[in-house]
């Protein structure tokens, strides 16, 4: 379900204190602008099953993770893949962060390294507080003005 940003559920806080928004919400809301911007998004929570003894992610993996993929390439390599058609795409990764007391929490430090090894990769990693306001409207605006905006519903 996708909100409107008047819409957004929040916490009752006592009086005097600031508001609180949950950050699934938040995430709700920016990966439902970035699906109808095109983007294959992917919510990732770390997780550990008994079961099978593995980890599912990477510690300070960020919470999304969304593809676009652009237009077909003109060259098209040889061998195994000359029969398939080539595409360049977009990789975002992005942390998002929950409004307590009206700021945002901070980014833990293995989440800090995390972004940081994947920057060093070339990866466009993003973290609520660091790179934008971390709300809805902060993220829309980064959006906005980031050259990736194809149909003005981040607006």
């Amino acid at each position: 379900m996708s909100y409107r940003l008047s819409e957004v559920p929040y916490r009752e806080t006592p009086a005097g204190r600031a508001l609180e928004i949950r950050e699934k919400d938040i995430q709700r809301t920016i990966c439902d602008l970035l699906r109808a911007e095109g983007w294959r998004v992917f919510e990732f929570e770390q997780q550990w099953s008994e079961k099978k003894r593995k980890t599912v992610g990477e510690r300070g993996m960020p919470d999304v993770l969304a593809i676009r993929y652009r237009a077909a390439v003109s060259h098209v390599p040889t061998g195994p893949l000359s029969s398939r058609e080539m595409y360049t795409d977009i990789v975002l990764w992005v942390e998002l962060k929950r409004i307590s007391r009206g700021r945002a929490t901070k980014a833990e430090l293995h989440q800090l390294a995390w972004h940081e090894a994947e920057r060093a990769r070339g990866a466009l990693t993003l973290i609520a507080g660091v790179d934008f306001p971390a709300t809805i409207e902060g993220f829309r605006a980064w959006y906005a003005q980031s050259g990736l905006a194809r149909t003005g519903t981040s607006r």
